[in-house]
Parts: structure tokens; sequence; C-alpha cells
């Protein structure tokens, strides 16, 4: 979300091209700029005090290469790649999220394995992190009691505390200081979440105006407190071939989560949803209002 200009930026992995949502007239663009990324995009966080969009790239099917980094501007429609930085983490595909941290300046990594990087776009360097507390581990991440080697987790940066969030869905919740690097162990919270298939169906992100972290995981939405370290959820809708228990977008896996300042609601978009005939691709946009706690549809789906 780049909150300066108002526009969501995405680039799209399917016709790898940049596009960018007006939140305020609801309204997509294709932005064809003259240089796009030349690898996958994995993720992107919006830089506030530099005014840019930082996405995290790596070459398709070759997963011990290092992160490429590139920058986006919206106002001069501008991809930029960034010099080489090392050492940089070599396990891309097994980043589990990643966050930008407003105090410190820096998007930072969480990875599978519990290593945390932090990068920092002015001086597009790469630091491993140093952990202390009561810091989750690898063993805290797997899951012993599913076909799932690990626990899906959300990740996601509390403005209001400071501090970044690690939920795991089979249970347990931390909180990170990045500026002491001290990783706390909240109480437990309940209820536990349901992220349909894996870790896909799951995404989360922070609105800072009711301060609450958001998740929405394969239909169903819920919110935590990371003050009271209590958790709230929303029931769902079902899959298509179901009767629906509440109106709002259908359940679906690799979704985008993306808080709007500027009209104080989450937006969701993207992802596949599971029909009658098989998966499908969606391109409408919800709303989400946590005050009424309703959804709205903002843009229309093309594909029916």
């Amino acid at each position: 979300m780049d909150t300066q200009s108002g526009r969501v930026v995405v680039w799209n992995t399917k016709s790898r091209s940049t596009w960018t949502l007006d939140v305020c007239s609801n309204t997509w663009q294709a932005m064809k700029p003259a240089q796009e990324p030349d690898s996958a995009v994995g993720r992107m966080v919006y830089d506030s005090a530099l005014d840019v969009t930082i996405a995290f790239t790596h070459p398709i099917y070759e997963p011990g290469r290092r992160v490429s980094v590139w920058t986006y501007l919206f106002e001069t429609n501008t991809w930029t790649k960034l010099p080489a930085s090392a050492p940089g983490p070599r396990i891309w595909p097994y980043v589990r999220d990643l966050v930008y941290d407003s105090r410190s300046g820096t998007a930072l990594f969480f990875l599978e394995d519990a290593t945390l990087w932090a990068y920092d776009l002015t001086r597009n360097a790469w630091t491993k992190a140093n952990q202390t507390g009561q810091v989750p581990g690898e063993r805290d991440l797997h899951d012993e009691h599913t076909d799932n080697q690990f626990y899906p987790s959300f990740l996601s940066y509390d403005s209001v505390v400071g501090r970044v969030v690690l939920a795991l869905v089979g249970g347990g919740t931390w909180t990170f200081d990045p500026l002491a690097g001290v990783w706390t162990k909240a109480k437990a919270v309940t209820p536990r979440i349901d992220v349909g298939y894996y870790a896909a169906g799951s995404e989360v992100t922070f609105n800072a105006v009711h301060k609450r972290t958001v998740i929405y995981s394969y239909g169903r939405l819920a919110t935590y407190d990371a003050a009271a370290q209590t958790r709230t959820t929303v029931p769902p809708r079902q899959l298509p071939d179901s009767a629906p228990l509440m109106t709002g977008p259908l359940a679906r896996l690799h979704h985008t989560l993306v808080y709007d300042p500027i009209n104080k609601r989450v937006l969701m978009f993207g992802g596949q949803s599971q029909m009658p005939a098989g998966w499908q691709s969606l391109d409408d946009v919800w709303a989400y209002d946590l005050t009424s706690r309703t959804w709205a549809q903002v843009v229309p789906a093309t594909r029916k």
C-alpha cells in the first residue's frame, strides 16, 4: 500500500506486469513501465520513509540463489534493480513472511529455519538479526500432528506497540522488538485458525486505526490484539457449493490482504477458489470494515 499515492501496487505473476489499485476510485490501472522485474516477485513492502515499494525477487526454479531487490516509484512509474548485496538470505522459498518496520526503516524476513533477516534500503544492506529472549525455534514451528511439515504462521507489524507479531495456527504467539532484538512469547491465544490448505490459505495485515492484526484465512476472518493478547473470529462464508453463512468473499488460497489507511479498511483480492468444476482464479476486490464487521465488494469479479 503506497500511502502517499493512495495506490495498492501489484506485480502480476502470471502476466509479469505492474498494476495499481486506486483506493479512492476503486479502479485498476495497468502501469506499463519501461522496465519490470526480470524474475519472480515473491513479496513486496512499502518503505514509508523513502516513499518507494520494495520488491524481493528470486529466479524461478532456482531456490538456492540469493534474493534480488527492486524498487518501484509510482510518481515516475519506474522500476529500478539494485546492485547485489551480500550476504542476504538464500532460502527464499522458505520465507514465512516479511514486514516493514517503520521505526528501524528495515524489511524483516522470518525464515522456516527460525532465522531473521533485516534489509535496509538506504544502505542496500542485509543483516542477520540477533534474536534473544523467548526465541521461537524450528521445534516451535514444526507440526507433529498433521501432514504439514510446519504450522502455517502469520507475520505482521503492529505499529502501535512497535512489535512484529508472529502467530502460529497450531498454537503459540510471539512478539519481536526489532530495536532491542528481543522475542517475547505471549500467553495462550484462542480460538485456533483454520487455514484450509496449508499456509497458502492465509494472509495478514495490520489495521492501525483499530490496533488489530487482521487475518483472512480460507474464508475465515480473525483479529489479534497484541496489547491485550486476545484473538477474535468472524463466522465464515463457506465454499461455493455450501450454503453461505455470511455475506462476503469466497474462501480462497493465494490471495492478498492489505490495509488501506485512507479509507480505514482492509482490502482483500486475488487468489483461487475451489468451484464444483475445479479451481478458478478470482479477480474481485473486497473491503472489510472492522467497526461494522462487514464485507463490501468494491470491484466486481469479471470471471463468473
